[in-house]
């Protein structure tokens, strides 16, 4: 089955107003920052693996913190 909607080549869309404030301010204060602020939130999928195996938080390495990170910055750069 084909998509139903498909898209438009050359079309670029800009959010405006309270939304577009608040984006910018999820990009500049969240996106930009964290993991500067907090390097384990990703740094803890590569030491999860690692062996001789450390003694870790039982959620480390799992997708809930880095999970919500990295999926707002592919639907805010996306």
């Amino acid at each position: 089955m084909s998509p139903v909607l498909e898209r438009i080549a050359g079309v670029e869309m800009r959010f405006r107003g309270p939304m577009g404030e608040r984006l910018e301010a999820n990009r500049r204060h969240w996106l930009l920052t964290a993991p500067h602020a907090n390097p384990a939130m990703l740094e803890m999928f590569r030491d999860r693996d690692r062996e001789p195996a450390r003694d870790l938080v039982p959620w480390a390495g799992r997708e809930s913190f880095a999970g919500k990170y990295l999926t707002s910055a592919v639907r805010l750069c996306g």
